[in-house]
């Protein structure tokens, strides 16, 4: 008989799973503009624009915050710069999606700690989506929703 309530309480939690998902999604929807984030304290944002232009935008973000690029490496999906000022150090992963999309994904992390700085992943991600909207024509904004 103990074994009842536990079976019950494992099928709630089955069949409820997806309404914090569609919560949170809601939640994500009304702020279209802005970054996603993920569990791992990263910010990431997918574009309508090419790999180029969005580590182009990424590079320039980066020294109008005055985050010099110490490395900008091509990977397996794209590039990765890494940055750093003070006491930060920054990671951006551009991953080509297709021709023509592209994830940005910011990690920023406090040097000698695994503490995570997500307002300026964030910042990093915005100011990337702004250049991309002033400077590539057609950039449209893409759904929000997270994956």
């Amino acid at each position: 008989m103990a074994t009842k309530p536990l079976i019950l309480v494992a099928a709630s939690a089955w069949l409820l799973q997806g309404c914090a998902l569609a919560l949170i999604g809601a939640g994500a929807g009304a702020g279209v503009a802005g970054a996603q984030y993920m569990e791992s304290g990263k910010a990431a944002r997918t574009y309508n624009a090419s790999l180029t232009e969005v580590r182009a935008a990424a590079a320039k973000a980066l020294d109008r915050m005055d985050l010099p690029v110490r490395d900008d490496v091509v990977t397996d999906t794209g590039r990765r710069l890494t940055a750093s000022a003070n006491d930060r150090t920054v990671e951006v992963n551009i991953e080509n999606l297709t021709y023509t999309s592209t994830r940005l994904e910011v990690e920023v992390k406090r040097n000698g700690s695994l503490v995570k700085d997500t307002d300026t992943a964030t910042a990093i991600v915005d100011k990337t989506s702004q250049i991309l909207e002033a400077e590539v024509p057609g950039v449209a904004r893409p759904s929000s929703a997270a994956r």
